[in-house]
C-alpha cells in the first residue's frame, strides 16, 4: 500500500513538472525552431493518445526538449498540411494538443488517427 502510494504521488509530481512550458517562456525565445507551428492552425486530422505519459517533443527526435506529456484517450490534430518524419527509427506526427493548443512532435506508434 505504501509503495502504492509513494509511486502514485511521484508519478503526479512528475507530470506537474513536465506538464507543459509556459506559452510566455515559447514565444520569448528569438532562435524559436521553424518546427514549432502556431497553435492557432485549421484541423485537418483527429488523433487520439494510446498510452499514459507520451511525450510530444519540439523536434521530431527522441533528443527533441519534451514539451508536455499526453493522457490516454486525449486528443490532438494535425494542421492543414500532413508533417511526417522518419527518425531514430520512429515516424514522428507534428500535432496541436486538444488541451494546450500548444503544437510538437509525437511518435505515431503511440497515437492512432481517427480520420484516415
Amino acid at each position: 500500500m505504501q509503495k502504492k502510494i509513494i509511486s502514485t504521488a511521484l508519478a503526479i509530481v512528475m507530470a506537474a513538472t513536465m506538464t507543459a512550458i509556459p506559452v510566455s517562456a515559447e514565444s520569448a525565445n528569438p532562435h524559436r525552431s521553424a518546427n514549432s507551428i502556431s497553435s492557432i492552425q485549421p484541423r485537418t486530422a483527429t488523433w487520439v493518445v494510446k498510452e499514459d505519459w507520451v511525450r510530444m517533443r519540439r523536434e521530431p527526435s527522441l533528443s527533441g526538449e519534451v514539451l508536455m506529456l499526453l493522457m490516454k484517450d486525449e486528443f490532438v490534430y494535425e494542421g492543414t498540411e500532413r508533417h511526417h518524419v522518419d527518425a531514430d527509427g520512429y515516424t514522428w506526427i507534428l500535432v496541436s494538443s486538444n488541451r494546450t493548443g500548444w503544437s510538437g512532435w509525437v511518435a505515431s506508434q503511440y497515437i492512432e488517427c481517427q480520420d484516415y
